[in-house]
């Protein structure tokens, strides 16, 4: 197939997309969601995320503490309640 062929066969995709893209922005739909706005994910633990809300509030007032150490913590917090509940399941299922 020529480009020219893969031109027409896309082109009534385009005039799709287009028309939806017009039909959102005259219906004032807002695009979705920045990154930004999401919350930052600082370290995941075993696809738990652990954020920077969460690392703050660890640290509380004390703001010129070592960041590694309260995130070390919070990794080990996160980790033993992991394993509590993989036990708590062995436990129920026998």
């Amino acid at each position: 197939m020529s480009w020219r062929g893969r031109l027409v066969f896309a082109g009534p995709w385009i005039v799709l997309l287009f028309i939806i893209a017009s039909l959102a922005s005259a219906q004032g739909l807002q695009p979705p969601v920045a990154a930004s706005a999401a919350p930052a994910i600082v370290v995941t633990v075993n696809r738990e995320p652990i954020s920077q809300a969460d690392l703050d509030r660890a640290r509380g007032a004390d703001t010129d503490g070592a960041v590694g150490r309260v995130l070390v913590d919070l990794i080990d917090e996160r980790l033993l309640v992991q394993r509590g509940k993989n036990l708590a399941a062995r436990l129920a299922g026998s």
